[in-house]
C-alpha cells in the first residue's frame, strides 16, 4: 500500500514538473502622447454627455414646477372671477386666496431660484450616478482611463521638473565656471 502511494506521489510530481509554466504576461507599453490624447478625448466627451444629460434633468425639473404652478394658478384665478357677494364670506374667501398665492409664489420663487443657479454640481454628480448604475463597468472603466490621464500628466511634470533644474544646475555650473575663468584672468583666486 505505502509503495503504490510513493508511485502515486512520484507519478504526480513528475507530471507536474512536465506541465508547462503559464505563458509571460505581456509587457503593457507605457502610455504614448497619442493614446493619451485619444483617452483625453474620451473623457471629454463624457463630460459633455454628462453636462448635457444635467442640463436635461435641469430642464426637466424646471418643467415639473411649472406644471405644478399652472392648477394653482387656474385656481387663484377661479377664486377672483368668484369674489362672493355676502360679505359674511369674504373673510373666508379672501383667506383662501391668501393661502393659495402664497403657495403659487413659494413655487414660483422655487422655480426662479433654480432658474437662476441653472445646472448646479448637484445636477452633474445625479448624471453621474445615474450613468453609474446603468453601466458600471463603462464607469470603472472611464475612471481607470482618468487614473491614467493623471498619472501620465504628472509624469510629464516630473520629467519637465527634472528637466529645468537640470538646466538650473548646468547654468549655475556654466556661471561659476566663468567667474573662475574672469579671476583667473585678473590673477584673483577665489
Amino acid at each position: 500500500m505505502d509503495a503504490l502511494r510513493a508511485k502515486q506521489q512520484a507519478a504526480k510530481a513528475l507530471q507536474a514538473t512536465n506541465t508547462p509554466s503559464p505563458p509571460p504576461k505581456p509587457q503593457i507599453e507605457p502610455n504614448t502622447a497619442q493614446e493619451i490624447d485619444r483617452k483625453r478625448q474620451l473623457l471629454q466627451d463624457f463630460d459633455r454627455g454628462m453636462s448635457e444629460k444635467a442640463e436635461e434633468m435641469h430642464k426637466h425639473e424646471l418643467k415639473e414646477l411649472r406644471e405644478k404652478a399652472k392648477p394653482m394658478l387656474q385656481e387663484i384665478n377661479k377664486l377672483r372671477d368668484n369674489k362672493p357677494l355676502n360679505p359674511f364670506k369674504t373673510k373666508a374667501w379672501k383667506q383662501d386666496l391668501d393661502k393659495n398665492l402664497e403657495q403659487y409664489n413659494n413655487l414660483k420663487t422655487a422655480h426662479d431660484t433654480k432658474q437662476e443657479k441653472g445646472i448646479t454640481p448637484e445636477h452633474k454628480e445625479m448624471a453621474r450616478t445615474l450613468y453609474y448604475k446603468a453601466f458600471p463597468d463603462k464607469y470603472d472603466k472611464l475612471y481607470e482611463i482618468q487614473k491614467d490621464v493623471n498619472s501620465y500628466d504628472q509624469q510629464q511634470e516630473q520629467q519637465e521638473l527634472q528637466q529645468r533644474q537640470a538646466e538650473l544646475a548646468q547654468r549655475r555650473q556654466d556661471r561659476e565656471v566663468q567667474q573662475a575663468d574672469r579671476g583667473n584672468d585678473r590673477d584673483i583666486n577665489y
